[in-house]
């Protein structure tokens, strides 16, 4: 998330679905003209499909250009 994005952290439910809800119980509402990234697998998954990737290409750099992001 970069610096002009200001965020606020609220809880959502009670009690009961805080215990049995089998939900998140934050809410966080982000608000700004920045830029935020999502991460949507766990953490371990991402590294292992990164790592992944980049055995498979050995000597290839990966540049902007190259990894699909546009500045």
């Amino acid at each position: 998330m970069t610096a002009d994005v200001d965020y606020d952290v609220e809880t959502v439910g009670g009690v009961k679905s805080m215990l049995f809800g089998g939900e998140g119980v934050f809410f966080v509402r982000l608000q700004g003209p920045g830029t935020v990234w999502l991460q949507s697998l766990p953490f371990s998954r991402l590294a292992g499909r990164a790592a992944k990737r980049v055995r498979s290409q050995p000597g290839r750099r990966l540049g902007h250009r190259r990894a699909g992001i546009s500045a």
